[in-house]
């Protein structure tokens, strides 16, 4: 077995050249005269724990959800609420268009079908998310649902309780026409 090396003289290479002027100015005082003007540098209100707010911030929180948080995000953002499967969610959702009322049963079948690899989506976690973005538990109805405010109140909860999201135009939910088909996902 024949073995090879390859040298390679990299001391003529200009960062090599910049790495040994760093070094030598760290040994000659530069570590010292960095310290001090770091001690003596007026930071003004600068604080390490106040996190400044930005929309590209934003988007990486918004980018980061998983579970039914990500796929209620993906309703929000087109304004489409799944079909009713059946005739008694139905009769709920008709109570009130613009305030629809979404059983957590089938937000969950719904929301499985759409759920990355390996993620459970629970009833609690739709009820949790809800509670938090303050829509009305209608507590005598079987299925179990929740009363959610208009869309544009939907996505101004939204910006307030999570991360600010940059939304279209539309005003008013509609019904997807996607639900059925499970080839073919919205998001």
């Amino acid at each position: 077995m024949v073995s090879t090396s390859f040298m390679v003289d990299t001391s003529s290479h200009p960062r090599a050249q910049l790495h040994r002027c760093v070094e030598r100015s760290a040994y000659d005082g530069g570590l010292q005269a960095m310290l001090h003007d770091l001690q003596n540098r007026e930071l003004g209100d600068w604080h390490p724990r106040r996190i400044v707010e930005t929309q590209a911030r934003n988007d990486q929180k918004n980018a980061s959800l998983a579970g039914f948080e990500r796929i209620w995000l993906d309703i929000l953002r087109t304004g489409e609420l799944p079909e009713p499967t059946n005739s008694e969610t139905a009769r709920l959702r008709q109570m009130d268009e613009q305030h629809p009322r979404l059983s957590t049963s089938e937000l969950k079948e719904y929301a499985q079908k759409y759920a990355l690899p390996g993620e459970k989506i629970t009833t609690t976690e739709i009820g949790l998310l809800f509670n938090e973005l303050g829509y009305k538990k209608i507590e005598d109805s079987r299925p179990r649902c929740y009363q959610v405010p208009t869309l544009r109140d939907a996505r101004g909860g939204w910006d307030v309780k999570r991360a600010h999201e940059r939304w279209d135009s539309t005003a008013c939910w509609s019904l997807s026409g996607r639900a059925r088909n499970n080839d073919v996902g919205p998001f």
